[in-house]
């Protein structure tokens, strides 16, 4: 249900305040990440105070919102939200997924801050407008329905509203490429990426392209962690790394460590936490688990800091979650290397 996966924002600014709409993109552990437009926190920088209700929990009124990162070039924003009910997100259009036009598709948003409604569209034209991909759509979106998501009738999110055109009657949507880049940029490509079912077919169809998917070459600074409590699993991939005490080891004075690189660890049982693993490197290995060796995994090798440096790809099928834990246990060895 589209609608269980809106989320209403109102944001406060020296202006008074801003209604808009969102999408649940991703949730695990009592927190939800939330896809909205960008332009209702020009006015706040920001800054202001984010409201949230949540419509697949009534119980939730007003919850306190932790803005993320938004962009106004591209009128994209991604706010974090803690809940106690089991949301559903929706799933993102794949990479390379086509732009129709004449495609069928459905937009909901709350018309002036009220309850969300559903409304069956089609596309009417493709990148109409000079900058980020966008995507136009029949019918004039009223105040409030910004950042709402726009979807193809089997549910899959294609973009996020931005604007009307009143003159053409039309809908201005930043389309999915905008979409994977904020993503990419605010290092959660895996919500979008080799995560949700579907993805098979963007793989298999990329397998013979010597093209190397677009990452960032750095990953920002912030991430979920910033928020005080201190149960709750970020879905950044950038949190802070903690030992098994609790401790950044980053932070431990230099002659508290061993000189030697520590041993490899031992095997690691279901629901057990490797240390000094980022709560985003953890959720990859979670999802791995669930797989039951299943899962394909794609690794993409390059020096550091090195984003046009020649890269190798390999694809595992029926990646072990053995094999996963033992990449990550020589990701933690290069770390302490290099420190």
């Amino acid at each position: 249900n589209l609608i269980q996966a809106t989320a209403r924002l109102r944001v406060q600014d020296p202006n008074g305040a801003s209604w808009g709409t969102g999408t649940v993109i991703d949730c695990r552990q009592g927190e939800a990440l939330i896809l909205t437009c960008g332009h209702i926190f020009r006015d706040s920088v920001g800054e202001g105070t984010i409201e949230v209700d949540l419509f697949g929990d009534p119980s939730a009124d007003r919850l306190a919102g932790q803005m993320v990162s938004y962009d106004l070039d591209r009128d994209l924003a991604l706010v974090s939200v803690f809940t106690e009910a089991i949301l559903e997100p929706v799933k993102i259009g794949s990479v390379g997924r086509p732009r129709d036009v004449g495609e069928g598709v459905a937009t909901i948003g709350c018309d002036g801050g009220r309850e969300p409604t559903m409304h069956v569209s089609r596309v009417t034209s493709v990148d109409k407008y000079l900058g980020p991909a966008n995507v136009q759509v029949a019918g004039q979106p009223v105040q409030g329905r910004s950042g709402g998501g726009l979807f193809a009738l089997d549910g899959t999110l294609l973009g996020v509203c931005n604007a009307a055109d009143p003159e053409d009657n039309e809908g201005l949507f930043a389309a999915l490429p905008s979409i994977h880049e904020h993503l990419d940029e605010a290092g959660l490509a895996f919500v979008y990426r080799h995560v949700y079912p579907g993805t098979e077919n963007e793989l298999a169809g990329n397998a013979d392209k010597t093209t190397v998917p677009h990452l960032p070459d750095a990953m920002p600074a912030f991430s979920f962690d910033r928020r005080d409590r201190a149960d709750a699993v970020p879905t950044a991939s950038s949190g802070p790394r903690l030992s098994a005490e609790g401790v950044d080891p980053l932070r431990v004075n230099q002659n508290e460590r061993q000189s030697s690189n520590p041993p490899l660890p031992q095997a690691i049982e279901d629901g057990e936490q490797m240390h000094g693993l980022s709560a985003g490197e953890q959720a990859l290995l979670d999802h791995v688990r669930e797989h039951g060796g299943d899962a394909e995994v794609i690794c993409i090798v390059r020096p550091r800091g090195a984003s046009q440096a020649d890269s190798e790809v390999f694809m595992l099928q029926n990646a072990s979650p053995r094999f996963v834990e033992r990449l990550s246990e020589v990701h933690e060895q290069g770390n302490v290397a290099s420190e």
